[in-house]
Formats: C-alpha cells, structure tokens, sequence
C-alpha cells in the first residue's frame, strides 16, 4: 500500500462517515460501569465512533409495561387515552404480556416488556395480588463514556454529560479496543449506541 492509499484511508476513518451501529440493552436505571472486557461495542479499529443515546425526542411517547407481582387468578389491564384493554391471567408473566399486546394490537414486546406507543396517556392495574409497572422513555439522562485499552477500561471524559435530548455526538476513540455507555442517571428508558466509523463502500 502507497502512502497515498494510507493518507487516504486515514483521512476516510477521521470523517466518520460511515457509522456501524450497534445498541447496548435498554435501561431505566443505571447500568453501572463496564466490569468485562466484552462490554459494550467493538471499535474494529475505529478512529472515529458516533455516540448516541436515544430517548424520547417529542410528543410520541413509549409506555414500557411489566407485571411486577404475579397472581395466577388476577386480570391485568392497560388502559390507554381511557380505554381499557383487559386479560385474565395466562400461564405466567411474558404469555400474559403476549396477550395483552394481542389485545391491544399496536403494542409490541422489546426485552420482555409490552411496549405501546402513543401520545396519549397510559395506566395499568390489575385485581388481586398482582402488581404491574410502567416507565416511560427519558427525557433527561446522563451519560459516561469509557473506552478499553490496554487491559483497562478507562474514562476519557471527566465529568458525566447531561442530556436533555437523544445525544449524537462524535468521539475520537483511536487506540481503544471497545467503548462503553454508562448511564449514571435517567428519569425514564434510554438505549445507548455506538456506531464505530470504518472506511466506505
């Protein structure tokens, strides 16, 4: 390869424009600092990676539903802009949240949750002993990036960035083998992101 070809290719990884994204899981709570060496998102030898952090950015919002408190004879019901979409208990928790999302149509299941999107209001009850939760997307969090080097995950920046919006921000992680987001506090589900930028076509 001619130093021209080098210089080039250099010159490609610094624009990052070529992002490769991967998701870290969703949280609604602190995720903690990394612990292994797989955390997070391989660099695949990155100069440049995006940094993302996406919450909720408008009016749409997602309302993520669990059944915190199990009772095998409960009804469990959502109940969304006042109507209310109601099941008896099946088997256990994720069948009945798989019912639930038949019932209402437009919901999903992510990461074991029923996931409905609206801009409308939601609330969830269910009879019995049975509990259910529900949490919204952020709308503020703060963020801490680490990146592994060397056997040792280390923490460029040196304070946590506070964010009141989905954060896109580039990153200069030459040298790192793997980068992580930790989530030092958020009022609501956040997903962190990470897209290492390789060379293009």
């Amino acid at each position: 390869m001619t130093i021209i070809n080098t210089l080039n290719e250099l010159a490609i990884y610094s624009a990052g424009r070529n992002p490769k994204w991967s998701k870290q899981p969703s949280v609604d709570a602190p995720n903690g600092p990394p612990t292994s060496p797989s955390d997070g998102v391989a660099l695949q030898g990155a100069v440049v990676a995006l940094i993302g952090c996406d919450m909720r950015t408008g009016l749409v919002s997602r309302a993520y539903v669990t059944i915190d408190g199990w009772d095998a004879t409960a009804d469990y019901t959502v109940t969304i802009d006042g109507t209310p979409y109601t099941v008896t208990a099946e088997a256990d928790e994720p069948t009945t949240l798989v019912a639930l999302k038949g019932a209402i149509g437009s919901a999903v299941i992510i990461d074991g949750r029923l996931v409905v999107t609206t801009e409308n209001t939601v609330a969830v009850s269910a009879t019995g002993t049975g509990t259910m939760a529900q949490v919204g997307d952020a709308t503020a969090v703060d963020v801490v990036v680490w990146g592994y080097s060397g056997g040792i995950w280390r923490a460029p920046t040196n304070a946590a960035l506070s964010l009141e919006r989905s954060l896109g921000e580039r990153a200069l992680l030459a040298g790192y083998e793997r980068a992580y987001i930790e989530v030092v506090a958020t009022d609501g589900v956040c997903t962190p992101d990470i897209g290492p930028c390789g060379l293009e076509g």
